[in-house]
């Protein structure tokens, strides 16, 4: 099948936007709900809520994101995208009774700062570096009225950074399992086409996530070692 032009794939993104509308407000306030209780009472309460929310965020983009509004994309891929998001899914639903990862800040200043960078950019600064590159991630009702809108939990990208930062901060306590598929996404994303045929170069923070990740990743299996 023929790549999609990048007018194409900007429709596709724009109405899959307005489709589930507001849906995307509701993802990100869950996800700062959980944030505060992460800093204010992390424990087996909110690593379990954490795990669920998660997974869900992972199922929704595997079904409505990819199987729904963007199946064109996900026939070109032999439905490697959507296959991914539901094993990152499966994982996060399997630790909810492992129990291997402790959603917290962690001792550590310097890696807290750069996961609070991660996180910020998933929820606003991914959409608002998009609308600076001039594909804004927006709603448009009642003629000309546009509605920014975040998009944590409803796009594979932000949301894996998101998941990232959370997991590299649990280190050493974070499910490695889990790691792998997300590491894979992050580190591999500088070579996707959306970064390099449709100009999402608001993806390259993903890129740094999933370097970042990899890095403390590495250092945490070489201290077991």
């Amino acid at each position: 099948m023929p790549m999609m032009t990048s007018e194409e794939f900007w429709d596709l993104i724009h109405g899959y936007d307005l489709a589930i509308f507001p849906v995307q407000f509701i993802f990100s306030f869950v996800a700062i709900v959980l944030l505060v209780f992460m800093a204010k009472k992390p424990g087996a309460k909110l690593n379990l809520w954490m795990n669920l929310f998660l997974a869900f965020c992972y199922s929704w983009i595997g079904i409505v994101f990819y199987l729904v509004h963007n199946r064109d994309l996900s026939e070109k891929m032999h439905y490697f995208q959507p296959a991914l998001m539901f094993i990152i899914a499966f994982l996060f639903i399997l630790d909810v009774f492992l129990k291997r990862s402790d959603f917290k800040f962690s001792s550590n200043r310097f890696h807290n700062y750069i996961a609070l960078f991660f996180i910020g950019y998933s929820i606003i600064g991914y959409p608002v570096v998009g609308w600076l590159l001039g594909h804004p991630y927006s709603v448009k009702f009642f003629g000309n009225l546009t509605i920014w809108v975040p998009i944590l939990g409803v796009y594979p990208c932000p949301t894996t950074i998101f998941s990232l930062a959370l997991l590299s901060l649990a280190l050493p306590r974070a499910d490695k399992k889990v790691m792998v598929p997300l590491l894979y996404w992050g580190v591999f994303s500088i070579m996707g086409p959306p970064l390099r045929v449709y100009g999402v170069y608001e993806d390259l923070v993903l890129f740094f996530a999933g370097i970042y990740g990899l890095v403390l990743f590495i250092q945490d299996l070489r201290k077991k070692a």
